[in-house]
């Protein structure tokens, strides 16, 4: 009888999920696995994100990657977009304004959204702080829902689902062939990368449906943004480094809105429903994606690493999914590398 190999995804944000997902649709059926995490939706930090996809914090990925990945992404949402389950996942089309203060060389993924193109000085003029600017279509995601659909195709290709928090890897090693590793700022915890930190973003849901395209105010200092999705605006952000909070801050909540006001003064008059604050998985070194072997009394865990996304998990996840399954398909082949961390 053909031995059971048994697969472990820590992780139940867009990365794991996501992950879990292509494991379960690319390994043979010999291969079992497991989708372990403390918090599913609606709890997870995947679950506050604006759903844009736009690469950004990405730290030091190497450029080629953060294309490789970045794309994969954006064609596979595109599919589901084409697809009759689009409605069910909340994915859309969304366009809008990029405004700077300074002129900015156009950036790589300028030729995977749709017609970019630089602002004229009619378009300038509706905020007269920006000096330049872009506008293009890219792809909107309601995260929850995605989150939702990807954990239920999961299990429907046989995957198993167990709501528990994972302290160690070793805890691992005795149930499981291969773990895979996609806890995000938890990699600092499980796996000791004292390189991953928490990078804290607070934002506004307010009820304003006139608002039909997103805006960005992107300075030296600041970020601001205001993305229309299908219940709600979100209005962003901050970015602070380092700071742990996921309480609601009320004054960041103040900058916000008076942030998004000089962008939109019609937001004066939005209905505020909310606020949520919560933690990118940041790594200055960028996205590890990696495999290594450990030995726990004994017992041979092979290890895949799919962690570090910062602020672009929506953006990279299916990209990097692929990646983890490759790796996780040559941890079962029998290949080993050494771990660079």
């Amino acid at each position: 009888m053909e031995k059971k190999i048994n697969v472990a995804v820590i992780g139940g944000g867009v990365v794991g999920l996501s992950t879990a997902l292509c494991i379960a649709e690319s390994v043979p059926s010999s291969v079992g696995v497991t989708l372990i995490s403390e918090k599913f939706s609606p709890e997870t930090t995947s679950d506050g994100s604006g759903g844009f996809w736009e690469p950004h914090v990405l730290g030091n990925t190497p450029l080629h990657l953060q294309r490789q990945w970045s794309d994969s992404t954006f064609y596979h949402l595109l599919d589901l977009l084409r697809g009759e389950s689009a409605g069910e996942i909340g994915v859309g089309l969304l366009s809008g304004f990029f405004w700077m203060d300074d002129y900015r060389e156009d950036p790589y993924w300028s030729k995977t959204v749709f017609g970019f193109r630089h602002l004229s000085p009619q378009e300038l003029s509706f905020y007269p702080k920006a000096k330049h600017g872009w506008f293009y279509t890219t792809i909107k995601v309601e995260t929850s829902m995605y989150l939702r659909w990807l954990l239920k195709r999961f299990e429907s290709r046989n995957g198993k689902v167990l709501k528990k928090k994972i302290k160690t890897l070793e805890e691992l090693a005795y149930d499981f062939d291969v773990a895979v590793i996609c806890t995000g700022l938890g990699a600092r915890e499980l796996v000791g990368d004292a390189d991953v930190v928490p990078v804290r973003g607070q934002l506004i849901k307010a009820h304003a449906p006139w608002l039909k395209h997103f805006v960005v105010h992107c300075t030296k200092t600041s970020f601001n943004y205001m993305l229309p999705g299908l219940n709600e605006v979100k209005l962003g952000g901050t970015h602070q480094t380092g700071d742990w909070n996921t309480d609601v801050d009320l004054q960041d909540g103040k900058f916000i809105f008076k942030s998004c006001c000089e962008l939109n003064p019609s937001l004066k008059h939005a209905e505020i429903k909310g606020q949520w604050a919560g933690l990118r998985p940041s790594r200055s070194a960028g996205i590890r994606l990696e495999k290594e072997e450990k030995v726990f009394d004994g017992k041979l865990l092979k290890i895949v690493y799919n962690y570090g996304h910062g602020g672009g998990g929506i953006t990279t996840h299916w990209g990097c999914a692929k990646e983890a399954a490759k790796l996780v398909a040559n941890s079962i082949g029998g290949t080993s590398v050494v771990s660079k961390l």
